[in-house]
């Protein structure tokens, strides 16, 4: 804007003129030279408070010419102000945000670090369990509430079911990797008895308790391999929830079609088809 070097120019002349005024008069002593200096002083000062009301006016003049009057000017300014202090803070606000999103992206990074090594703290308890429960002696003895003795030979039915109850008794309790070795042993004892297909699902449902859901899949699929089980639309379900978990959604749909297919009359078909409208 030019406003500012007229201003400027205008300042210039007034200071030149009081200068000049100034130099040509010549020094004098005694009493009548001080009182004339302060005479001269006083002219200086009432030059100076004219011409500054008239470089105002002057101001207030170019201002009219250039059709803004000095309220309109003043609320220039603090608009330019306040629409530069409105910047900045916004500016501050987009870093602030951005820092926020930075440190929610570095705590669901640490969240998934902490749920990976807990899945994979799960897995080696369950490696070490197994290595210890195959070092254990055979024990022709019932087992104590809580744990499962080997046997060298076939149980009675209901011995059977009362193990499994046991053993079901620990995957409710959260117990989880003690319910497997329960489930398992009674595998090992007779495959071939009425709640065996069970005993297969429940240790596919220890293993997806723990979030280890390949696993978990691998012992799910197995319940297939027995002949007329009651077990086989859950684990379907289970198998394509295993999908969802790791992430391969057409697995898990492929999975959940299945389900509706082959067990259409399965209490499970309801639910696989809001699964399938949410995948």
């Amino acid at each position: 804007m030019h406003l500012k070097k007229i201003f400027a120019f205008i300042a210039v002349v007034g200071v030149s003129s009081v200068w000049l005024m100034c130099a040509g008069t010549k020094p004098q002593t005694g009493p009548l030279a001080k009182e004339e200096e302060k005479q001269k002083v006083d002219e200086i000062l009432d030059t100076k408070k004219a011409e500054a009301e008239r470089q105002k006016k002057d101001e207030d003049e170019v201002l009219r010419m250039l059709g803004i009057s000095p309220e309109q000017e003043q609320a220039e300014k603090q608009k330019t102000a306040m629409g530069e202090e409105k910047a900045a803070l916004e500016t501050k606000a987009g870093s602030l945000e951005e820092e926020i999103a930075r440190k929610e992206r570095e705590i669901e990074k640490l969240k998934q670090e902490l749920a990976e090594k807990d899945r994979k703290m799960a897995e080696l308890e369950s490696v070490l369990n197994d290595l210890k429960s195959s070092s254990r002696p055979q024990a022709s003895a019932v087992a104590a509430p809580g744990h499962v003795a080997s046997v060298s030979g076939p149980i009675s039915s209901e011995e059977y079911r009362r193990r499994y109850q046991q053993a079901l008794q620990e995957y409710r309790n959260r117990n989880y990797n003690t319910a497997i070795r329960m489930f398992e042993e009674l595998l090992r004892i007779d495959s071939n008895n009425s709640l065996s297909d069970n005993a297969q699902y429940w240790i596919g449902e220890c293993y997806y308790a723990l979030g280890m859901y390949q696993r978990a899949l691998v012992e799910f699929q197995k319940v297939f391999a027995f002949v007329n089980s009651n077990k086989e639309d859950d684990a379907q379900l289970k198998i394509a929830l295993c999908y969802k978990n790791m992430n391969q959604i057409e697995n898990a749909r492929e999975a959940l079609q299945r389900l509706i297919v082959k067990y259409p009359k399965s209490e499970y078909v309801s639910m696989a088809k809001r699964l399938l409208a949410q995948l």
